[in-house]
């Protein structure tokens, strides 16, 4: 729910099998962010000092990083006066090694925010992607080439490991009777899917 830039940086290697057909890997560091709303609740203290869980409407700012290996077949033309032209397929696995994300709880007319929140217990710990893109390559001299293309990065694997709330007959966070949340055993779902803007030298 909500869409946010990010970037990543890396090394890659290919290995020609014919003059047209090569395979692609390598390694890389991608740093992403996202928004996500759920109904939970919001745990604070009483005039009392005792713990009190009260139904909230939570939004979700999540900035999270991997490190991506992909495995990729790629498609090349001939050398077209001094571009080439190419297609590929594959996939992708990341790693997540740090998630960051800032809580903003709405409860009647409060509102409590909480910033900086280390969520990698949140996150999960892999991720794995479809690959599928398009690009050229621009000989500048030799075997140096300026390489420019498009990939779409669809994500197979749910990315969220917070359990959901059970919900009440108004759309609110279920409470029971010992002022404890009900949990429905199910995680909220976000799946990481991303179109990325290539640019690269190959030599």
């Amino acid at each position: 729910e909500g869409t946010k830039f990010g970037f990543s940086y890396g090394l890659s290697i290919e290995y020609f099998m014919t003059k047209n057909y090569l395979f692609s890997s390598g390694i890389s560091v991608l740093q992403t962010a996202g928004n996500i709303s759920y109904k939970g609740v919001f745990n604070g203290l009483n005039v009392q000092n005792d713990l009190v869980y009260v139904p909230s409407d939570i939004y979700v700012s999540y900035k999270i990083k991997y490190l991506e290996i992909p495995l990729v077949l790629k498609l090349r033309t001939n050398e077209i006066g001094y571009l080439t032209y190419f297609g590929q397929f594959g996939l992708k696995a990341g790693f997540n090694y740090s998630a960051k994300s800032d809580y903003e709880y709405i409860y009647g007319s409060s509102v409590s925010k909480i910033f900086s929140n280390d969520a990698k217990e949140d996150i999960n710990w892999i991720n794995l992607s479809l690959v599928i893109g398009v690009g050229l390559e621009y000989n500048i001299s030799g075997n140096t080439s300026l390489s420019l293309g498009l990939t779409f990065n669809n994500g197979f694997i749910n990315q969220l490991d917070t359990k959901l709330n059970e919900l009440d007959v108004n759309g609110n966070a279920l409470i029971d009777n010992e002022g404890n949340p009900v949990l429905t055993g199910k995680n909220a779902s976000a799946n990481l899917n991303y179109v990325a803007l290539n640019i690269g030298i190959y030599f």
